[in-house]
């Protein structure tokens, strides 16, 4: 460490050498041309691609399994669960997997804690399995949490829209007119005309 605490303070006293990131390396310099890559490709074994980590049935079967919680761990929104999530997509689990011979089998014996690639297959899919069973309660608890809150939002709306129509129909409803005095004296004088006007009966 103490190596490496020194090493840039020489790089710059003695050398004309700096330190970039990849993204400040691609601001100053100049593209040249795209660089084509069809196939995936990698440091590890003779083939130099992606069959050391996916190179069998077991391997992909594990990978598969795994990718298709992806979505249940992101709803989940806890946030052991993801780091636990991200622990088990670390590549060393599938390389453990790895059934490849001759050199190539020896070094990734040489990594590997487990006896046999079966075992290394078999401990990650039961712990792969418990974790399964931790996603889906978290998301069961999720759904069960969005119901209680839509529930109390249609609640709560049932009631606003009730209280609308209430006053809705009161101003529809028609207003009684209330008699007065000047009606009323219309009406008398109705009645009083009409009654000076009726016949008393006929003479003989």
């Amino acid at each position: 460490f103490d190596f490496l605490e020194a090493l840039p303070k020489s790089v710059f006293k003695n050398s004309p050498f700096t330190f970039s990131t990849p993204s400040e390396v691609a601001k100053k310099l100049q593209v040249v041309s795209a660089v084509n890559v069809p196939n995936p490709i990698s440091w590890a074994d003779e083939e130099r691609d992606l069959t050391a980590w996916l190179g069998n049935e077991m391997q992909n079967e594990a990978f598969n399994k795994l990718y298709s919680l992806g979505e249940k761990v992101h709803e989940s929104g806890d946030e052991g669960i993801k780091q636990d999530y991200a622990y088990l997509q670390v590549s060393d689990h599938f390389y453990y997997m790895s059934t490849k011979f001759f050199s190539d089998g020896e070094v990734h014996s040489y990594f590997n804690p487990y006896d046999t690639p079966y075992e290394a297959f078999i401990n990650y899919m039961n712990v792969l399995s418990d974790f399964e069973i931790r996603v889906n309660a978290a998301a069961h608890s999720n759904v069960d949490d969005d119901v209680a809150r839509l529930s109390k939002i249609i609640k709560e709306k049932d009631e606003q829209l009730e209280k609308l129509e209430n006053r809705l129909s009161a101003r529809k409803k028609p207003a009684t007119p209330k008699p007065t005095a000047a009606t009323k004296k219309s009406t008398t004088a109705k009645t009083t005309a009409s009654s000076k006007k009726r016949p008393t009966g006929k003479k003989s």
